[in-house]
């Protein structure tokens, strides 16, 4: 399960019901600088880390700098890393140098590249997968990919992974979140995707 940090939690509400949290009170100065949910960087509560541990919920943290506006590097990166309950994090972010230190620095921890773009790169310098936009309309070609890439088949990716980012590159042509958010209405699954307005 993932989840994310949270303007607060319920009292007597589980975690995973109230969209979870981060972070001790002590890092949030530091962490409001990292971490965001949907563009918005929010405040973290000492009860919010009180019901994080008490739930025992794992964590999965949105690294994200096009929508907080910072970059991180592996110092503030092992902060967030090193917290109880952090299981993993994924990296929206085009450096692939930081994501290959990650992985190469917490082998224990599920590392996941943030953009479709660096779906094979991700997973060539060890991401465990993409949580990526296009894998909600395209499961079957992220799953491929996957496959292929784990099996030492770079070479057989290579092709299915230049139509796509030729597709992607139209995407970006119209605006990519536009051209995501119609297709998801064109086959009826969801009318928006993403809260106004976008960082992207």
């Amino acid at each position: 399960m993932i989840f994310f940090i949270c303007r607060s939690v319920l009292p007597g509400c589980p975690v995973s019901a109230a969209s979870g949290v981060l972070a001790p009170l002590s890092m949030m100065k530091k962490l409001l600088l990292f971490v965001a949910l949907l563009g918005l960087a929010l405040p973290l509560r000492a009860q919010d880390d009180k019901a994080l541990a008490a739930a025992g919920a794992p964590v999965i943290v949105y690294y994200i700098p096009g929508v907080t506006g910072m970059t991180a590097g592996m110092p503030e990166l092992r902060m967030l890393l090193d917290i109880p309950g952090v299981v993993g994090i994924k990296m929206s972010d085009w450096n692939i140098f930081l994501l290959r230190s990650v992985v190469l620095e917490y082998p224990e921890k599920v590392v996941y590249s943030g953009f479709d773009e660096m779906l094979v790169p991700g997973l060539l310098y060890g991401a465990d997968g993409c949580i990526g936009t296009w894998a909600n309309l395209l499961p079957d070609l992220y799953a491929k990919v996957y496959a292929r890439v784990r099996a030492g088949g770079t070479d057989a990716v290579k092709p299915v992974m230049d139509e796509f980012t030729a597709f992607l590159a139209v995407g970006w042509n119209y605006g990519i979140i536009d051209t995501f958010e119609e297709l998801m209405r064109a086959r009826g699954y969801a009318g928006r995707c993403f809260r106004r307005p976008s960082a992207w």
